[in-house]
């Protein structure tokens, strides 16, 4: 009798709590969606769609625009551009020259790959490292300036480029990724800003060495001026002509409050909800202990 009486007491209590859990569930994914949705969510600037990264810089990811001559923002709603993602102008087909500002430290996977008739791309000295296919299949670009920052080319950045005839690669460079410059079928010299020995200690495969060691010419920086454009520090002003250059509507401050202020708000929401979320928990505990006390109590007074 005593062991059903304690079974019946557990099957209680059990029931009890999973009905809270169940409860809980439900309050926590309502506390969940809004902070989800804050970090997916992405932001629109004129043609570009972006994001704000973990340290409070812009990552662009997705131009929608059809312009022909394309400048990128250095800041967006006062927040640094620091970023190109992956397949930000992937099959840009219209794209015929882009300026990226020396605000950019990275471009990302497939960034501008199939923009089939790009062929002018100024990429400034600040960017670092250049992503896999990230000018793949531009098959319209005809030369490209690497500038002395990056360290790394990823792989097939440049493969398929089958109209680029010459490349300039910094002694900076310490890895060209595997089928760099696969099927660049024009290309007839690689100018490289440093000395045979430093070219020989860049990471690379046996293939990618073959392909670029016979169109190699040795130009050190000590030597040659520098190859490298400077990006236009001014922003693109207006154009009333309808020459194909990007503008971008003025963002004010108030956006910044606004979002600010929405953030803080769904902050507030998701903590509300976990106290909740606590207090149902304890409570359904505290109710599962009173029922199995009074029970055991019924229990000896029917016994008495």
């Amino acid at each position: 009798m005593k062991g059903k009486i304690l079974r019946k007491i557990g099957s209680i209590a059990l029931s009890v709590l999973m009905t809270a859990s169940a409860g809980a569930a439900v309050l926590m994914s309502a506390a969940v969606i809004p902070q989800a949705s804050l970090t997916a969510y992405a932001e629109t600037y004129g043609d570009y769609e972006y994001t704000i990264l973990d340290d409070g810089t812009v990552e662009i990811t997705k131009y929608k625009g059809s312009e022909a001559s394309v400048t990128i923002p250095s800041t967006i709603d006062g927040k640094s551009v620091t970023s190109i993602g992956d397949e930000a102008f992937y099959n840009c087909t219209s794209l015929t020259s882009v300026t990226i500002p020396d605000s950019v430290t990275s471009i990302g996977m497939d960034a501008f790959s199939y923009c089939t008739s790009l062929t002018s791309v100024t990429i400034p000295d600040s960017v670092t490292s250049i992503g896999a296919w990230a000018f793949s299949e531009c098959t319209s670009l005809t030369s490209v300036t690497i500038p002395d920052s990056v360290s790394s080319i990823g792989e097939s950045a440049f493969s398929e480029c089958t109209s680029l005839t010459s490349v300039t690669i910094p002694d900076s460079v310490t890895s060209i990724g595997v089928n760099a410059f696969k099927n660049c079928t024009s290309l007839k010299e690689v100018i490289y800003n440093g000395t045979e020995e430093s070219f020989k200690q860049i990471e690379m495969t046996n293939d990618v060495r073959d392909e670029l060691t016979p169109l190699v010419k040795y130009e050190p920086k000590s030597i040659f001026p520098s190859f490298v454009s400077e990006p236009e520090t001014s922003q693109p002003q207006e154009n009333s002509s309808g020459t194909g250059v990007s503008t971008l509507p003025n963002v004010t401050s108030q956006a910044d409050n606004n979002t600010n202020a929405q953030n803080n708000s769904d902050n507030n929401t998701v903590i509300v909800l976990l106290v909740v979320i606590i207090a149902i928990l304890a409570v359904a505990l505290i109710v599962g202990i009173i029922v199995a006390v009074v029970l055991v109590k019924k229990n000896k007074n029917k016994n008495q």
